[in-house]
């Protein structure tokens, strides 16, 4: 999926791993700042 590959691209260019492992709390965090730039 874009969305996705998006999400990965963005958790790889902060270098942030903890992204991935992190809580579903900050996941959706992230998802729902992504869908406001789209």
């Amino acid at each position: 999926m874009r969305a996705m590959r998006m999400w990965i691209s963005a958790v790889w260019r902060s270098g942030s791993l903890e992204a991935i492992l992190s809580p579903k709390d900050l996941r959706q965090r992230i998802f729902a700042s992504i869908r406001l730039r789209m």
